[in-house]
This record gives C-alpha cells, structure tokens and sequence, in this order.
C-alpha cells in the first residue's frame, strides 16, 4: 500500500473509533438518562402507593369506627332498657309487697272477725285461676 492509501486507511480507523466513542457516549447517556427516569417514576409510584395505603388504612379506620359507634349506640340502648326494666321490676315488687302486706292484714283482721280468711283467698284463687293465661291471649307482657 502506498503512503496516501496508508494515511487514508488510518484516518478511516481514527474516524470509526472517534464515531465509536461518540456512540458509546450516547449510549451510555441515553442509559443514564433512562435509570434516572425509571428512578423516577419508581419513586413516583412509590407515594403513590403510600398514598392509596394511606387513604385505604383511614377508610378502614372510619368504617370501624362507624361500626364500633354503632355497637356501643346499641349497647348504650340496651343498657337504658335494662334500667328502666329493672326500675319497673323494682316498683312491681315493691307493689307485690305492699299487697302481700295488705293480705295479711286484712286475713288478720278476717279472722279477728270469725271469717275464715284461707276461704275467702281461696274463692279469690279460684276465680284468678280459671281466667285465660296471657299466653292463651296472645299477648306479651315482656
């Protein structure tokens, strides 16, 4: 080869390894670039997803707080019902016992008279007795 192929030939290889290097430069910027994006967008769909977590977890929350206020508005309702039950028993028997009181004064004083008071209950249970049951009426007293 002659002197001019020769130079020609190596400023040929010096423009392919400098085209080379360009590319390479490239590629490795565009590469760059990518993994910074992509870091990006990972770090993007990171908060979003703490975010959704986030909102879902106050959902959750609120639904069990709307639950557990419910619950405790019923047990609340309960309790109330069972304190005004529990006052009506307390003033029945607080009744059953001023009757109870009333019977037995009024047999003493039956058989201070000469009646036989056991007679006269007895009538009274006797008549109390044939009357229909409240379950015979349909009717709940509960």
């Amino acid at each position: 080869m002659s002197g001019k192929g020769q130079e020609k030939v190596e400023v040929e290889e010096q423009m392919a390894q400098a085209a080379q290097q360009r590319l390479e430069e490239q590629v490795a910027a565009v590469r760059q670039q990518l993994q910074a994006e992509l870091a990006t967008r990972l770090q993007d769909q990171e908060r979003e997803c703490e975010a959704r977590c986030v909102r879902l977890r106050q959902e959750l929350a609120a639904g069990f707080e709307a639950r557990i206020a419910a619950a405790e508005a019923e047990l609340a309702r309960s309790q109330q019902e069972s304190a005004e039950r529990g006052a009506e028993l307390d003033e029945l028997m607080a009744c059953l016992g001023m009757a109870e009181e009333k019977c037995a004064a009024l047999s003493d004083a039956l058989i201070a008279a000469g009646k036989d008071a056991d007679a006269i209950v007895a009538a009274v249970e006797d008549k109390y007795m044939s009357m229909p049951k409240d379950d015979d009426l349909g009717v709940d007293l509960m």
